[in-house]
Parts: C-alpha cells; sequence; structure tokens
C-alpha cells in the first residue's frame, strides 16, 4: 500500500488488480471484492463523531452539541433557528475532509474539477450504504430529548464549508452556494453564471449528491410563488419592463407545473396553499388584460379571443393550471361571445375567427343532457346568414355551397363560415332545417344538350379522382353516395340558363328557384352545367360534386380540383377498390338479387290476380270469427262483454293495385296488384282450437285472421300447418312455399321473435317467407301484411334470455300491402276495371 502525502490517506497499490485478477473472469471474485472483504474501502468511511456524548442516563442516545471546537458554523446556524441544541448519533469522516482540502488546494481549474467529478461519482456509486448516514436528528435537552427534526450529519456539513466545487466561471465555491441551472432557478436566482455550478461536475445520477451537499436543486413552491409576487409589485410599480415580466413568469410557470406533478416536501406548500396564494389580492396568473386570480382566468387555447381572458400559452404548464382550476370556456360562455359579435353586421374580421371558434366549442361540448337554459340559448341563437344576423327561425342550412348562395338573398341560409359537418351534432339544437340537395329538380332540362367533350374529360376526371381518394383519402373514398362505376357513366349537359327548382318545408313558401353554375343529378345520371370552366372549378364543380359524398365536402372539391388538372394532362389511371368498397359491392349485388325476388314475387301475385283465380271461403263473414252456429265469436264476445273484436277480412280491399316495397330510407314504389280470398282446411291434424277463450278473441282466432289476409294478397290458397309441430312454418302455398306468420292485434312491432324451428327453416328454405301482420283489432281496423322473403339478411337478428329474435321491421327492405274498409267484399282488380265479387 502507499500513502498520500498530503492527506495521509493509505491507497491500495494498483498491481494488486492485475495479480489479483480471477482465472473465472466474472464467475470469479475480482480483486476489489476480494480486497472490500479485507476490510479495504471504495469510499470515505464514515464514523461516529468522536465527541458524542450521552447526557442521560435513562435514553442513552449519543448526542454532539452545537458549538464544539473545530465545528462548522453552518450546522451551529440551524441549530440554533430550531431552537436545537444537540445532534443525535451524529458521524464525521476525517478520510473526505482530508480529500476535499486537499481539492480546494488545487490552482488549475481543469484538473480540480476533474478530481472533484471523481469524488462525486464515488459517492454517488456508494450512496445507497452512505445515504442512510446522510441526515440525523436534531433534538433539544430538556428532561429528555425533545426532537426538532431531521437535519444534515456533521460528514456533510464538513464538505459543504469548503471551497472545492467550481461555479460555471471556474471559480471555487462552497456547495451550499451553487444551485443547478434549471428553469426554476434561473427564474428566482437570474442567470447569473456564479450561481450555478459548473457543468463539468453535473450528471443526472449525482444529484442525490449533489443536493446532499447543499447544492440547490429546483427552488420550494413557496420560493417560486414568492417570485411571482415579486414580479407583480415591481411590474404594477413600474419598476420593470411587462415584456421582461412575460419572460420571466413563463419560467416560473413551468417551474410550478414540473414541482407540482412531483412530491411535495413537508416543507413545500401544498397544490391547495398554491390555489390560494394565486388567488390572494389580485391574483398571480400574468394575462394579457394584467394580473388575475385562477378564476377570472380561462385555460385553454384562447378561443374567445378579446372576449375572455386566458392563461398565457406556455408548453408544459398544464399540470400548473389543472392544479389552480382553470376551467375551459362553456357552451354558455361561447353563447354570451356569439351575442356579443352579433350586434354588428357585417362581421368584423377580428371576429370572424372567434365566432368559428366558439361555434365549434359549442358543436364539441354540447350534450343531449344539457340544460333547460342551454338548451333554450341555442334554440334563440342569433345565426349569421347573407341578409344578416337572424334571430327567429326557421333558419335553413344546405351543404351544396352553390345552393346556398342562390337562396340565401330570399331565405335565411345559414353560413357559419366553415364546412357544416363541423356544426352538424347541435343542427337540431340550433332548430335548423336542412335543404337536402338531392331535391333540387333542374328547372327545363330540356334545354339541356350533351357536350361529348365534357362528358368524356367528367370520365376520365372521375377516374383519376377515384384512384387519388383510394391511395390518399380512402374515408372520402368509401362516402360516396352513388356507386363509382356509375358515377363514371354520367353524362355532362350543357345548359345556358341552368336553374333548379327546390321545395322547401316552411309556413311560408314552399318552392323556390335559384340559378346555379353546375348542378349533378343522380336522378338522370347527368351533370348540368353552364360552362366547362364552372366543371373543373373548386368552387362551383367541386362543390356540386361533394354533395354526394358523406364527409369533408371542402377537402373533396380541392380534390376534384387536382383530378381535372390530372385528367388535362392526359396521365393514366387505374381503377382500384379498397376492401370496403369490395365488400359493399357484393352487399350491394345481393341486395340487387333480393330486389329481383321481390319484383319475381310481386309480379306472381299480380298475376293470379289478373287471372281471376278463384278460391273458397265459407261465407261473407270470415270464418275466422265464425263458431258452429254461424255467430261471429267477435260479435258475442263484444255483445256480451262490450270489449274489442276482430276486424272481419271480407270487409277489406287491398287500398291500391300494387304492393308497396320498403326501402331502409323509407321511400316506397308500387309495381304491382293484389287481390284476397278464402281459406283452405289443413292436410292432417285439425287446427288448434280455443279451449278456454278469453273475453274477446283467442290468439289463435287471430292468427287465423293473419292467413286469411296473406291469401288475399296471394290471389290463391294456403294450406294452415299451424297444428304440425317443428315445422317452422304456419302455412304453405299452391307452389309449397312456407310462409311464417307473426300477426298483431294494434300497432305493427319493430321486433318478433322466432322459435329454433323457424329459424332453421329461414336459414335452410331459400323460398321461406316471413309475414308481419298488424292492425287486425277492431271493426273498421286496416290492417297492414309486410313480406320479408329473405329474414335473416334483411333484419337484425339477436338473442335475449335464450330467445332469437329478429328486429328492424319498421326500417327494413320490405313489401307492403295495405288494406282499408272497402264498399264491396274483395279488393278491386284494375286490370279489367272491375271489382271482384265472390
Amino acid at each position: 500500500m502507499a500513502a498520500d502525502k498530503v492527506s495521509g490517506i493509505f491507497w491500495v497499490n494498483g498491481r494488486y488488480f492485475r495479480h489479483l485478477r480471477s482465472p473465472h473472469g466474472r464467475q470469479g471474485i475480482g480483486a476489489q471484492r476480494f480486497l472490500r472483504l479485507l476490510g479495504a474501502e471504495t469510499a470515505p468511511r464514515i464514523r461516529l463523531h468522536p465527541q458524542l456524548k450521552q447526557p442521560y442516563v435513562v435514553d442513552k442516545s449519543l448526542a454532539l452539541e452545537a458549538s464544539i471546537e473545530g465545528g462548522v458554523p453552518a450546522r451551529a446556524e440551524m441549530l440554533a433557528e430550531r431552537d436545537a441544541t444537540h445532534s443525535l448519533e451524529d458521524r464525521d469522516s476525517p478520510t473526505l475532509e482530508l480529500v476535499i482540502e486537499d481539492i480546494a488546494r488545487v490552482r488549475s481549474g481543469p484538473k480540480r474539477r476533474r478530481r472533484a467529478a471523481a469524488l462525486i461519482s464515488t459517492l454517488a456509486r456508494a450512496w445507497n450504504r452512505l445515504g442512510d448516514y446522510a441526515e440525523v436528528r436534531s433534538a433539544y435537552a430538556y428532561s429528555g430529548w425533545n426532537d426538532k427534526g431531521a437535519m444534515p450529519a456533521y460528514w456533510l456539513w464538513q464538505a459543504r464549508d469548503v471551497e472545492w466545487l467550481d461555479d460555471e466561471r471556474g471559480k471555487p465555491r462552497r456547495p451550499s452556494e451553487l444551485r443547478l441551472r434549471t428553469p426554476g432557478t434561473q427564474a428566482v436566482y437570474g442567470p447569473d453564471r456564479s450561481n450555478f455550478v459548473h457543468v463539468d461536475l453535473y450528471n443526472r445520477s449525482w444529484q442525490p449528491v449533489l443536493t446532499a451537499l447543499g447544492v440547490l436543486g429546483d427552488p420550494s413552491r413557496g420560493q417560486l410563488v414568492a417570485r411571482l409576487k415579486e414580479l407583480r409589485t415591481a411590474t404594477q410599480e413600474g419598476r420593470y419592463p411587462l415584456q421582461e415580466a412575460e419572460k420571466e413568469t413563463a419560467i416560473v410557470y413551468k417551474a410550478l407545473a414540473r414541482s407540482l406533478q412531483g412530491p411535495s416536501t413537508r416543507s413545500d406548500l401544498s397544490p391547495t396553499q398554491v390555489r390560494r396564494e394565486f388567488s390572494n389580492g389580485e391574483g398571480l396568473v400574468l394575462t394579457d388584460a394584467g394580473w388575475r386570480s385562477p378564476e377570472r382566468v380561462f385555460g385553454g387555447d384562447p378561443v374567445l379571443g378579446t372576449y375572455g381572458v386566458f392563461a398565457p400559452a406556455i408548453d408544459d404548464t398544464e399540470a400548473l393550471w389543472e392544479a389552480l382550476g382553470l376551467r375551459r370556456p362553456s357552451v354558455m360562455d361561447c353563447v354570451k361571445v356569439i351575442r356579443k359579435i352579433a350586434r354588428r353586421f357585417p362581421v368584423e374580421p377580428s371576429d370572424t375567427a372567434i365566432l368559428l371558434d366558439a361555434l365549434r366549442v359549442v358543436a364539441s361540448d354540447y350534450e343531449a343532457s344539457a340544460t333547460a337554459t342551454e338548451r333554450r340559448a341555442l334554440r334563440e341563437l342569433p345565426l349569421l346568414t347573407q341578409r344578416g344576423w337572424a334571430r327567429q327561425r326557421p333558419v335553413f342550412v344546405t351543404n351544396d355551397q352553390l345552393l346556398a348562395d342562390g337562396l340565401g338573398d330570399r331565405l335565411e341560409i345559414w353560413r357559419p363560415g366553415g364546412e357544416l359537418e363541423q356544426f352538424s351534432p347541435i343542427l337540431e339544437a340550433l332548430r335548423v332545417r336542412r335543404i337536402d340537395a338531392a331535391n333540387a329538380q333542374v328547372v327545363r332540362p330540356d334545354l339541356a344538350e350533351e357536350d361529348p367533350d365534357c362528358t368524356d374529360f367528367f370520365r376520365a376526371a372521375i377516374l383519376q379522382l377515384h384512384e387519388d381518394l383510394v391511395r390518399n383519402e380512402p374515408d372520402l373514398a368509401l362516402g360516396a353516395t352513388v356507386l363509382w362505376e356509375r358515377l363514371r357513366g354520367f353524362e355532362v349537359l350543357m345548359h345556358p340558363s341552368l336553374a333548379v327548382r327546390v321545395n322547401i318545408d316552411s309556413d311560408v313558401t314552399t318552392e323556390y328557384e335559384c340559378a346555379v353554375a353546375v348542378k349533378v343529378d343522380v336522378n338522370r345520371d347527368a351533370v348540368f352545367i353552364r360552362s366547362r370552366w364552372d366543371l373543373t372549378s373548386v368552387d362551383r364543380g367541386g362543390r356540386a360534386l361533394a354533395t354526394l359524398f358523406n364527409g369533408d365536402g371542402r377537402r373533396l372539391a380541392y380534390a376534384w380540383r387536382g383530378a381535372c388538372d390530372r385528367a388535362e394532362a392526359g396521365r393514366p389511371a387505374s381503377v382500384l377498390e379498397l376492401a370496403r368498397e369490395r365488400a359493399a359491392r357484393k352487399k350491394r349485388e345481393n341486395e340487387t338479387g333480393l330486389e329481383d325476388r321481390m319484383a319475381a314475387f310481386q309480379e306472381g301475385t299480380s298475376q293470379r290476380h289478373a287471372s281471376g283465380a278463384k278460391w273458397k271461403r265459407k261465407s261473407k263473414k270470415s270464418e275466422a270469427l265464425a263458431g258452429k252456429d254461424g255467430t261471429s265469436k267477435g260479435e258475442e264476445s263484444a255483445t256480451i262483454t262490450g270489449r274489442r273484436e276482430l276486424v272481419d277480412p271480407g270487409t277489406l280491399r287491398i287500398r291500391d293495385p300494387g304492393g308497396r316495397v320498403t326501402e331502409r330510407s323509407g321511400k316506397g314504389a308500387t309495381n304491382t296488384k293484389a287481390s284476397g280470398g278464402g281459406l283452405v282446411e289443413p292436410r292432417g291434424p285439425t287446427p288448434p282450437t280455443n279451449k278456454t277463450p278469453p273475453p274477446s278473441y283467442t290468439s289463435e282466432e287471430k292468427e287465423r285472421v293473419g292467413l286469411e289476409l296473406l291469401q288475399m294478397v296471394l290471389g290463391s290458397n294456403v294450406v294452415d300447418v299451424r297444428a304440425k309441430r317443428r315445422v317452422g312454418a304456419d302455412a304453405f302455398d299452391e307452389d309449397n312455399r312456407p310462409y311464417e306468420l307473426k300477426v298483431s292485434a294494434g300497432r305493427e312491432p319493430d321486433m318478433v321473435t322466432l322459435t329454433a324451428s323457424e329459424v332453421m327453416r329461414a336459414a335452410t328454405d331459400p323460398n321461406f317467407v316471413l309475414v308481419v301482420v298488424s292492425g287486425v283489432e277492431g271493426a273498421d281496423a286496416r290492417p297492414t301484411v309486410r313480406f320479408f322473403l329473405d329474414p335473416l339478411k334483411q333484419l337484425r337478428p339477436g338473442r335475449d334470455e335464450g330467445q332469437i329474435y329478429l328486429s328492424g321491421v319498421r326500417e327494413s327492405q320490405s313489401l307492403v300491402y295495405e288494406f282499408e274498409q272497402g264498399d264491396a267484399a274483395g279488393p278491386r282488380n284494375e286490370e279489367n276495371g272491375r271489382t271482384r265479387q265472390e
């Protein structure tokens, strides 16, 4: 071993590390570990202070007096501030003291910093052991030890009292005089380099050691709040420029936010205390309107502009504003600002963006559970139109900008200033009525002539548009309401005086005409234009085409302009198709096949009615209601009890000559005839009878009325097989097609329940038909018969408590026949101009 001539510390000779190297590598005991087992240390030794005493017999704690020979004055001052007289079980480190004093004597700055950094690194590596001795208890001696809290141990006071750490200028300073350079320390202590420890002496892993040595890190929350108060006083008295104060407060706010994200010490301000300090007096939030308390300041983006006071926009300060409880503008805050803006027309340019932001906040924050005050405020909210601010209703809106421009001088058309889709969540709350661009019809379409060159150009541009959207905007590509292959077949018609007529649901006027530059007519598969320039324009052709898409119309319009440029340049385009497009196309093909089947079904019933087919009925009174003596059970029950009765199918006729196809959109079409007739007794077991009839009618009687109405629609006999079990159907027609009936006495249900056998037949028999009959109760009833040729696909299946159900009856695609009370026993046959009698 060798001894340091200055410090007297013994150092292990370096040759031991070569000679004691284990042949087993890391698996063996290395030189350092072996020497440590022998008692050598890798860090300064910490021992009990030799001047410790035991003043009390009962409490045997060893104590070190505040004032000792060769003691550190700063330690004595801390004990005095705490009214403490001793530190308990205190420790010192002579070797550490000697090394530090030796480092302080080095005159070369780089060398001094290298040795200081090596010592700090050594302490940091051993800190998991040395840290246990970093704090001791302070106490006041009076009839025992009265605890006064924790304080640094004596060996750390020895390290703090020597000038051995360099500041950023390279001058040695005591550790307690230095700070780490952070936004918080800069805000409180200023940017002077003499305040901060040299960069060579700081490493993140060394921070616990530097803190224990007295190097200050981030200031406490109390110090940061105190600095804000100093800045507020200085700016109010004119001693400090407001612009400079804004820079400093930004640093303090960031330091406070970072502090609030970490644990607080016992001596620090709690988040509640910080909030209280910010609220005292005029407040400590520096805004464009001056110093404000948190209660008078909004958080988040300054969406209300000059109409609201917002906290400064500073990165990484969200934790502070959240702790202070800053709230974002509410729906009612935005409503108040919109009302202020509505006092002027036209709107000031500076208010346009504020109006848009306020409307976006309302659209995003408004909920169905809004308060009555919020609902009333939106119903009466002033809306900007081409003619001024509309405070009364009705107010209209349309996603067709060309139509809005044409109608704006005659109707209150809301012009929110941005794309309508942003505000769709609040249209109903605002009581704004939509004008569907699809309802606008071209005036005098016969005046238009096809332009072959424009048609070819349009089709090429559509191909370019589809490829572009598939590659870059798939959501827009899928938002097309018209099939792309159909859109590629549209013609372009030149109309010299193009105008459209639109029907509006209004109490004043229902029809308006206005001139437009472009109109896409889906019913004619045509695009009407005034000029080719209109077709390629973003605001004309692009906006008109955007009405065929669900999504951002602005993006579509600009995408159309790019597609036109590529088409003019003659760039080739590929026909691409997304996976979801293929799935949607397949679904449409299936629906088209279903429509063909429904058309064939209608045609079959029409042919049977046209051929004058006959079927049996026992009497003009429905046999479904007749008892053995010929008396109507429904009438008898009604006579005795005065309760409800079933309709007599013999008094009904189909309302019109055709069945009505109900689409998912609710629109229908009629193109077939229908008629009626009687029931055929089933082959096999006797149909079920009512053994315990209720006061009016039984469920069997209700189903029998439904069967007779079914036969009236089909124009042919059906076989009742309800008595047979597990058939999965109630009746079969002459072509052996199975029919399952669900009969409702009153309003048509939206959900029906199926048995397992019925589901099995519906899934395996392609001819299976579900028939929903409703409205059969009452002598003057007008029943409805609805057909589903593929119910498992047309309706939404589900399961609840073991039952299988199909929902969406009223909204799904189906074939509907409606009945009305007639002046004859049978339905009218319009083809031969007479009403067919039995």
